[in-house]
């Protein structure tokens, strides 16, 4: 997009003049502004090239040359080639027609100026005048035109970033980018289209002005206010203009303009009024004006005094309440962040629920886990627990209401406890039973004792006493999570009032509470709306901001001027003003008569070269007359809805870049500018008032210019000078070196600051915390490495902790660290030789495709332990499907080849079990061989218990279990059938009698069960079980002998073999024994015993004497014991299993109560009291004491009332 036009100075305009001197003499006369008669207009010269831009011709018989020169699309030219040309005055064939290709480049040079184009679409014509050829071309950035972009998307992109990606297969690349748009950041989505459409969308995204160097192929990207002067160039009647046309179009005027990025983003929520759109209506005021009491000084052309009056003062009331607004949305910013805190930590916390709730279950399932939970009302109290194992580790917890007035102790060992927090009170070991004490003069005090294994290692740690709680006491989680929600819901709660405050704010800023019924009818006619709709914004500030920028152009109606021009360029008088017609500049338009005074951008200039005419189109019209500037200045005077808020949402950019690729971009930099300074030979040097001013009038836009106190170049003629030094320093958009040298480097923005001194780097975040530290990290000795922190907390201004290191340094390799109590535990560490040490939960994958280890164990295909396929757990239990080993050892027994190799085998435990042992024989189902129901001797001998003897089509032709004989596969059926014993699973009759009975199990739940809780009988062996149970799952579809399933017949009077709804199944149910009935010890020493109640499932007692515990004497169970020579009712109370007791025995009546009371009572309120503390009675009537002997009472003290 250069000028085409010369910009030679007059000594290259004299090279051929004989005296130098009289040339040198016009140059320097050139510099005072006089004519210059050496310095000639000029007309473009095209060469042609083949595609990799090797000169092949040049066309100096082109004629009809026009050129446009364009801002916002390709630049084009066009010419005509003869057929034949004047060769020593004959007409011979033009040799270049059989050079002129599609798709060859056209190299068009004029004066100092070059560019090249692509040939598109050449064609011939014949006419009177003779045959010629036309030729067009595009600019050579056409080519980009040839390949496509399919499914790109990418999100936060900035502009160098999307446009190398994008151009990364082609020879293009990118030169220069402003800063701003490196720091911006924006979405792109191409789903289908060619990379020349996709820049000039990017262009677009940015609002940025598109450079094409066609020389080098590059693409820059500038601001347009940074692109083009302002040189004075004027155009008016009698002076360059031959005509000039003017249109004001209302139809593009704009008063609400509404706002929209992705996924509908919207403004309302940084919009003061809380609206979707911005709004000004100053145009329709104007000139409307009041004084400071409100009374009217000047009417508006449009608008009554009344809406102008009720615009102003919401206006002001708008303008009033903005930094409320704002404060109102960063508080609400600063709530979200600590409420989605908390949630992160809720959800922790509810997974950790879990995890407990499942240990508790299964400690409790196993006897290894209690709890007790009381009132302390001020006597002392005892708790004493039965533990299940000696060789286990415990730890002793406890939480109390209140710390004040009490101690606590462990077996006699005093441990402090703390007001409504869990602590652990002591770690047991190689213990059979603990004691915790309770004792003081506090009332009403809740106490929770809780008793929970622990690992060896967690027996021998030191301080971790809050990692066992966190870990074992579902309590003190169920408190935590208490306290977290109590904390959202006060969180969310102020998140309600600061919206209620915001919607209060936006009512109070409403058309309705504003304007009355007749204010907004007179309002509507002014309301022109229109919508900006841009799926790159993803920030509603982002959008806020730049929607008010694109309303500032729209709140006018639109000027539209039409102008053409002489040809000045080929005037020699007008040579001082031929560098003034440049692409993007700003020119006046001027024409009294029609009171029209304009400054506009040229956007595009269409060069006849043979007609000797300059068309501009021009764009950005601006009225510069001084009724316009009144206006103009009342507009922007006005607060308006348009008050920007005071928004910084750009991030600093960040280099990504390889060490090669940065190497590349350096040298290719100092190449250029080197080529650029060792061949300037075009310089202008001012020195005058201003500085010293050093320019090159071929590139006006780049300048340097020296003042006493700076330094600076500029690339946009000085509207802003990008880089300047100093006495206070450099100040640069871009820094670019190899090699930095300083003692201090800091780099910051909102978010954070990165600080470099000497060897190390220190990293800080918005609230001006060390999150990271990189290099030389600790001294004495010397330690490199990198160091980051994390926090308990992300809001600025609260006190803070650091929760959690992670360092790599090159003393100890890699380190994870927590906090705990007043230090750092190791969570996860290396060695420097490779070792890995961690401590918690490790896994590896997702989903079931997963291996993990915690404090279960390791399990494999699948992130829970008991689920998973295969599995084992710290005790050397291992668990799997199935198992493939080329080798495997197996108590004393080896595996190899599909032979087993050793002195027995046994698979299964006790009676179901399978022996092989080589001097006996093969049996199973007992561990004797002598009684087991199957058996083979080593000669041969088969012994089994039930057979079945099939054909070769697999039928059943005799079945020893069932007795039955079908040699046909026919059932045997009889109306009566006699028999002295009928051995079955399920006998089913309508009405029936059995004289003798003998079975080895007896079920009387009904068939009903499956479905409800059922009440049975349940008898196996010689124990009978009151169970109440529910159907559970099927276990198997029963068949008949036959192979055949079984079903019920609808009446469930029996059994068919007919398929129907109704299958017999074996069935599993879930129980709970409400009774047992069953015998003591065995043989003739044998007595029978009665069990009562399912029990709490929290204490089973230890026998005294033997000091084994006894499973049937549990917590909140009944017992009746018929031992020889008494009949026993015993009662063991809920939690603590103490007992009471009524013997009956040979030789009297013995009633036993452990911590607690005897009490007889009759219904008239007597009763006779035994407990701890004596002997209470109290008789409602007379008191008769008989004795045929002495009667004595003993006593420390008698009284007598």
């Amino acid at each position: 997009m250069e000028l085409m036009y010369s910009r030679l100075s007059g000594r290259d305009s004299c090279n051929s003049v004989t005296n130098s001197n009289v040339c040198r003499d016009k140059e320097v006369n050139t510099l005072f502004g006089e004519f210059n008669p050496y310095k000639k207009p000029v007309k473009p010269q095209i060469f042609l090239a083949k595609p990799n831009k090797e000169i092949i011709a040049k066309l100096s018989e082109a004629y009809s040359i026009s050129q446009n020169i364009k801002l916002t699309a390709l630049n084009d030219i066009s010419f005509q080639i003869p057929y034949k040309v004047d060769k020593h005055h004959q007409l011979v064939h033009n040799e270049h027609m059989a050079l002129i290709k599609e798709r060859y480049l056209l190299k068009v040079v004029v004066g100092k100026t070059e560019e090249w184009y692509i040939i598109t679409s050449p064609s011939d014509e014949m006419d009177e005048g003779g045959d010629t050829r036309t030729v067009t071309g595009y600019s050579l950035a056409f080519e980009l035109s040839d390949k496509m972009l399919r499914d790109y998307s990418k999100v936060s992109y900035q502009a160098k970033q999307v446009l190398n990606e994008i151009l990364v297969n082609t020879l293009w690349r990118v030169d220069y980018v402003d800063a701003d748009f490196e720091l911006t950041y924006r979405d792109f989505d191409f789903s289908s289209t060619t990379v020349l459409d996709a820049v000039f969308r990017v262009a677009e995204t940015y609002n940025a002005v598109l450079s094409w160097d066609t020389s080098k192929r590059t693409i820059s990207l500038m601001k347009p206010e940074l692109f083009g002067l302002n040189k004075g160039l004027k155009f008016s009647y009698g002076h360059y203009l031959k005509k000039f046309g003017r249109e004001s179009k209302a139809d593009e005027m704009v008063t609400r303009l509404k706002g929209f990025g992705k996924e509908g983003l919207s403004i309302e929520e940084v919009n003061p009024t809380g609206q979707n759109y911005i709004q000004n209506l100053s145009y329709f005021m104007y000139p409307f004006q009041r004084d400071a009491h409100g009374q009217v000084l000047q009417h508006s052309d449009y608008m009554s005094d009344s809406l102008c009056h009720a615009l102003l003062d919401l206006d002001l009331l708008v303008e009033a309440n903005r930094n409320i607004f704002e404060s109102l949305i960063r508080q609400k910013k600063d709530l979200q962040s600590s409420l989605s805190e908390l949630e992160t930590k809720y959800s922790l916390l509810k997974i950790d629920e879990t995890s407990l709730i499942d240990n508790k279950n299964k400690q409790q399932f196993a006897h290894n886990m209690w709890f007790e939970k009381f009132t302390y009302t001020g006597q002392p109290k005892s708790v004493t627990t039965r533990l299940k194992d000696s060789s286990y580790k415990y730890a002793v917890m406890a939480k109390v209401g209140n710390s004040q007035d009490i101690t606590v102790s462990v077996d006699h060992v005093p441990a402090a406890v703390k007001s409504s927090q869990w602590v652990v009170l002591r770690k047991l070991e190689q213990a059979t039973q603990t004691t915790v004490h309770i004792n003081g003069a506090a009332v009403n005090n809740e106490v929770f004792i809780q008793i929970s294994p622990i690992t060896t290692t967690e027996f021998t740690g030191q301080n971790n006493e809050a990692a066992l709680i966190k870990k074992y006491c579902l309590d003190h989680t169920e408190m935590q999570l208490g306290t977290t929600k109590a904390e959202m819901d006060r969180i969310a709660k102020q998140i309600t009032d600061n919206d209620l405050q915001i919607s209060n704010l936006n009512l109070l800023l409403s058309a309705d509470q504003n304007f009355t019924k007749e204010q907004q009818d007179e309002l509507k006619q002014f309301i022109i709306e229109k919508e900006f709709v841009d799926e790159n914004y993803i920030h509603a500030q982002d959008l806020y901001k730049d929607l008010h920028e694109k309303f500032k152009d729209m709140q006018n109606p639109q000027m539209i001027i039409k102008i053409d021009t002489i040809n000045f360029l080929s005037v020699i008088e007008e040579q001082h003003n031929w560098d003034k017609l440049v692409l993007g500049d700003t020119v006046t338009i001027e024409y009294d008569k029609m009171n029209t005074k304009v400054t506009a951008r040229i956007i595009e200039i269409a060069f006849d070269y043979e007609g000797g005419a300059i068309n501009l189109t021009i764009a950005n019209v601006k009225d510069i007359s001084d009724s316009y500037k009144k206006m103009e200045k009342f507009i922007y005077n006005s607060i308006g809805t348009s008050a920007t808020l005071n928004q910084n949402k750009d991030r600093w950019g960040k280099a990504v870049i390889d060490s090669s690729e940065t190497s590349q971009i350096m040298e290719n930099f100092w190449n250029k500018v080197t080529q650029d300074i060792s061949m300037a030979n075009n310089e202008y040097v001012t020195l005058d008032r201003s500085g010293l001013t050093i320019v090159d009038p071929n590139d006006p836009g780049r300048f340097l210019r020296a003042t006493h106190g700076a330094l600076a170049l500029t690339r946009s003629g000085g509207l802003r000078y990008e880089t300047a030094i100093t006495p206070d320093g450099i100040i640069a958009e871009r820094l670019m070196g190899k090699i930095l040298t300083t003692n201090r480097v800091v780099i910051g923005d909102d978010d954070g600051i990165w600080v470099t001194e000497g060897a190390s780097t220190t990293i800080s975040d918005r609230c001006g915390r060390e999150v990271m530290k990189l290099g030389l990290i600790e001294e004495t000795p010397d330690r490199f490495g990198m160091t980051i922190n994390r926090f308990d907390t992300q809001t600025c201004g609260l006190p803070y902790n650091i929760v959690n290191k992670v360092t790599l340094d090159s003393e100890h390799g890699l380190t994870l660290e927590r906090m705990k109590n007043n230090g750092y535990e190791k969570t996860l560490y290396t060695s420097l030789d490779g070792d890995l040490f961690m401590k918690g939960n490790f896994q590896a994958g997702e989903g079931n495709a997963v291996f993990k280890v915690d404090k279960d164990g390791v399990a494999i295909g699948s992130p829970v332990w008991a689920n998973a396929p295969s599995r084992f757990d710290f005790y050397g239990n291992f668990y799997t499907r199935s198992m493939h080993a080329v080798t495997a050892d197996i108590e004393k027994s080896t595996f190899k080849d599909g032979h087993i190799i050793g002195s027995d085998l046994i698979i299964g435990t006790g009676d179901l079990s399978f022996r092989v042992f080589p001097n006996i024989g093969i049996w199973a189902g007992h561990q004797s061989f002598a009684a087991a129901p199957f058996s083979v001797t080593l000669d041969g001998t088969l012994k089994a218990r039930k057979a079945i003897f099939t054909n070769g089509k697999n039928q059943v032709l005799i079945d020893t279990d069932k007795a039955l004989i079908d040699f046909d596969a026919f059932d045997i059926k009889v109306g009566t059938l006699t028999a002295k014993d009928i051995l079955s699973q399920v006998i089913m009759s309508d009405v029936g009698f059995i004289a003798d009975l003998t079975v080895a199990r007896l079920k009387t739940a009904g068939i009903q069960s499956e479905t409800d809780w059922e009440n049975y009988i349940s008898i196996v062996g010689n124990q009978a079980r009151w169970v109440t149970g529910k159907f559970k799952r099927v276990v198997e579809h029963i068949k008949a002998p036959n192979g055949k399933p079984l079903y019920w017949k609808p009446d469930r009077s029996g059994m068919t073999q007919e398929p129907n709804a109704f299958p017999v199944t074996k069935n599993e149910y879930e129980e709970e024994e409400k009774m047992n009935i069953h015998f003591v010890s065995s043989g003739l020493s044998s007595y029978p015993r009665i069990k009562m109640g399912a029990g709490d499932g929290v204490f089973n007692p230890q026998d005294l004497t033997s000091g084994v515990v006894d499973e049937y004497k549990g917590s909140a169970m009944g017992f009746i014991n018929k031992p020889n020579g008494s009949l026993d009712i015993e009662y063991y109370n809920s939690n603590h299993a103490n007992e009471r007791r009524i013997r009956l025995k040979d030789d009297g009546i013995q009633i036993y109560v452990k911590e607690g009371e005897l009490k007889l009572e009759l219904a008239n309120g007597s009763y006779f009291k035994l407990d701890g503390h004596g002997l209470t009675t109290d008789i409602k009537g007379d008191l008769h004491l008989n004795a045929t002997g002495t009667i004595k009472l003993n006593g420390s003290r008698i009284e007598l009332n």
